[in-house]
């Protein structure tokens, strides 16, 4: 269950390397950001300064995440707006209280660890895959970082993502918590419903030529075609120079012994857990009678009950205010320190002494042992060759992206120099919106391709690199701007719309009024009935019924009964209306269900426990932090 977090937490660290890392024509204009106006501060928190141009080069990312996100309908005026600031302004104001957090509780980085996190960084790699100093200072200067500004970020990032693992790592389900969810969502109704469909009133809907033109006036943008372009491109990447490398057993050896801590496995521990949930701040009164029910129930298991049979008392609600669950494997360094060195001092099938955490006082029973090793040569033998042809192919593509880069900059007009001089292959992507382009590619080629310049003046554009590692550069083959269609091309379709749109307005009247006729009093098969609309029942329909349509569906499951029976009225489809007749929960027994859906739903929950606990944290800290935002300066 707990893999996913494990994961997510490594990932985090991942992303933090490369992302401070990139390729310094992924950050045009960097330097203006972090120059003029870097002293100019914008926010202090507790002391620490925020300055304008951190804020601005965070502003510009966030920008152009929102850009490649919504497409053709990105205005940049509405993201120019003081709220989207703040929010900017907010995300750096949380990672500097959380930097103060890790700092105030020691969390730090040694030397050691960041000078090892460095050296794997196989952008700082010479050609013989040792870390070179000359490159590691060019590059970091590149970005425009000196080498202790962005050593401090990179220990910072690593501590807030040692911060965020440890509160994940701490967080549990308890099993009543997911049968309460999995209970909700698979709850079953019977319905009775009918739908009022609008087509029937097309002979109500008079229009003149005037009110499709006052229509189409007033909705415009409903006809605007989106701005294309039609693109050759070249492009290089790590996975396709590593294709042409062919390691010998001499290179892979040397690669595995030396990378050999990762090929290491570390042993893991899957648990049990009884908990009794107590506040942090509970008074002594309460923890002693706590640790009281805590203890009854450990020496009831060491004087012969079953580890599991109290597992299902709890699960029948027969133990009071207990919770009880299953953490699947876990390593050391993921659980809060005070369950985890519980769990690791104990011995197959062995119970702990209770244990208090954040969470309250759990009683533990080690359930299973996944022990640690070292891989030989031999076992390790597949991951080593993907590690070397990977670490080859990053060292191949940054020798190579110079030349790329030189190339497409010094014969601008073509891309037939850069392919015969790297044989490579020009291709063409035919016609792209931008939402088409990120599809493609990613949302980083956005500002390439349809840069002005590019499209005006027919030149390569600038080298970028994609999210998925790629470098490419772009040339526009034919572009077509963004227009409003005229009137006369799109008369018919300004026709449907506008008939659509009285027919709505139509049935949801007619279906309100039948709405309340019903919760006067009125039976509603028979008013619906007398309507000429066709009633329908339905029993036992779950959220996924593939009985009734999704849209009556979400009506239906909308819908809140205060006693036996409810009723609701809303729009369906383009022009339909439908009214809903509820009656009957029944709460499905979760013993019969799925295991690996109940798991599902339980990491679901999980994962939204740890985001909750988390903008929590951040929260406190704020309410307990000095902050001073400078708005005049943003």
């Amino acid at each position: 269950m707990l893999q996913t977090i494990r994961d997510r937490s490594k990932g985090l660290v991942v992303g933090i390397i490369v992302g401070l890392i990139s390729l310094t024509f992924v950050l045009v204009g960097v330097q203006s950001y972090l120059g003029g106006g870097s002293k100019v501060t914008v926010a202090e928190v507790s002391g620490e300064e925020i300055y304008l141009g951190e804020f601005q080069l965070n502003l510009q990312r966030f920008r152009q995440r929102a850009q490649a996100m919504l497409g053709d309908s990105f205005d940049a005026l509405d993201w120019d707006k003081p709220e989207i600031k703040q929010q900017v302004l907010d995300e750096l104001i949380d990672n500097q209280l959380v930097d103060g957090l890790a700092s105030e509780n020691w969390l730090r980085v040694s030397d050691a660890q960041l000078a090892s996190e460095l050296q794997s960084i196989s952008v700082f790699h010479d050609e013989q895959g040792r870390f070179s100093r000359e490159l590691y200072s060019q590059r970091t200067r590149l970005l425009g970082y000196s080498e202790s500004t962005f050593e401090q970020r990179l220990r910072n990032e690593i501590t807030r993502s040692q911060l965020y693992a440890g509160i994940a790592g701490s967080q549990f389900t308890p099993e009543s918590e997911t049968d309460r969810l999995l209970r909700l969502v698979n709850q079953q109704r019977d319905l009775g419903y009918a739908v009022i469909p609008g087509s029937v009133y097309e002979s109500e809907v008079l229009f003149t030529d005037e009110t499709t033109r006052e229509f189409y006036t007033a909705n415009e943008e409903r006809y605007r075609v989106v701005e294309k372009v039609n693109l050759s491109y070249v492009d290089i990447s790590p996975e396709s120079l590593a294709a042409s490398i062919q390691p010998t057993g001499e290179n892979l050896q040397a690669h595995y012994e030396k990378e050999l801590e990762n090929y290491t496995v570390v042993e893991e521990r899957d648990v049990e857990y009884i908990l009794f949930r107590l506040p942090r701040d509970a008074s002594d009164e309460s923890v002693a009678s706590v640790y009281e029910k805590a203890n009854n129930l450990r020496t009831r298991i060491s004087e012969g009950e079953s580890f599991s049979s109290v597992l299902k008392q709890i699960a029948s609600g027969d133990v009071d205010g207990a919770d009880a669950g299953d953490t699947g494997f876990f390593a050391r360094g993921v659980m809060a320190p005070e369950f985890e060195n519980s769990v690791f001092a104990l011995k197959l099938d062995q119970v702990s002494e209770p244990v208090r955490t954040d969470f309250g006082v759990q009683v533990i029973k080690l359930k299973a042992i996944s022990p640690g090793g070292q891989k030989s040569y031999e076992e390790a033998l597949e991951e080593v060759t993907a590690s070397y042809v990977r670490l080859e192919g990053q060292k191949l593509f940054f020798e190579k992206a110079e030349d790329f880069s030189n190339f497409v900059y010094e014969y601008p007009e073509s891309f037939s120099t850069v392919a015969e001089s790297m044989d490579l292959e020009v291709r063409s992507t035919g016609l792209l919106s931008r939402e088409a382009l990120v599809i493609l590619f990613s949302e980083e080629a956005i500002s390439a391709a349809f840069d002005p310049q590019v499209i005006e003046q027919g030149l390569n554009s600038t080298p970028i690199e994609l999210s998925d590692g790629r470098l490419v550069s772009f040339r526009v083959i034919t572009h077509e701007p963004s227009i409003i269609r005229p009137y006369d091309n799109v008369k018919a379709t300004v026709q449907e719309d506008l008939l659509s749109e009285r027919l709505a307005e139509i049935v949801r009247g007619k279906g309100e009024d039948l709405v309340s006729r019903i919760e006067a009093g009125a039976d509603a098969e028979t008013l619906l009935k007398s309507e000429g609309l066709d009633w329908k029942e339905v029993k036992s329909v779950d959220r996924q019924s593939s009985e009734v349509n999704s849209a009556v569906l979400e009506v239906a499951f909308g819908a809140v009964l205060s006693s036996g029976v409810a009723y609701k009225g809303a729009p369906v489809g383009i022009s339909d209306f439908v009214v809903v007749k509820v009656s009957n929960l029944v709460f499905p027994e979760i013993s019969e269900m799925d295991l690996e859906e109940k798991e599902r739903y339980k990491t679901r929950l999980l994962s939204q426990r740890v985001t909750d606990e988390w903008r929590d944290y951040v929260r406190n800290l704020r309410a307990q932090s000095s902050i001073k935002i400078f708005q005049d300066r943003l």
